[in-house]
């Protein structure tokens, strides 16, 4: 088994935030009213998503889960869909959600995470340390 790990914003889709790229404010992001604006797929991440088909797809986002319905509700839209879906709920680390799901989940040969943030692919690199048996194949996205 595959898993494939995508986050969402300026991964999956562009947006036109009302502040510069990496300066998120949180209040903000964790409120609908930041999912009120159309988004567009990012075309070369959207096929990767696409050749992915026949893994287990798994959205992995530090939006709260406040927000999964209209995040959930924005993909669908884009004709995006997932198999599971990871939502911050505690701490920022995208890696420790990683290994909770990891302990509570069957264990894949391989993950493929996508993301735009080097602190997030350094976190998975991490974690990929715990997890030998698995082969990581980390994807910085610009």
């Amino acid at each position: 088994m595959i898993y494939t790990f995508w986050d969402f914003d300026s991964t999956l889709v562009k947006h036109n935030y009302p502040f510069d790229a990496g300066q998120e404010e949180d209040e903000y992001m964790d409120s609908p009213a930041s999912l009120e604006m159309e988004f567009e797929l990012k075309e070369e991440i959207y096929e990767e998503y696409k050749n992915a088909e026949g893994t287990k797809r798994i959205l992995l986002t530090n939006r709260s889960i406040k927000v999964k319905d209209e995040v959930i509700n924005v993909l669908e839209e884009l004709g995006v869909t997932f198999d599971d879906h990871l939502f911050r709920e505690k701490d920022r680390s995208k890696g420790n959600r990683l290994d909770d799901y990891l302990q509570e989940n069957k264990t894949p040969k391989e993950i493929h995470f996508w993301d735009d943030k080097d602190k997030h692919i350094m976190d998975m690199f991490r974690i990929s340390k715990i997890y030998k048996d698995i082969t990581f194949h980390l994807n910085k996205v610009d």
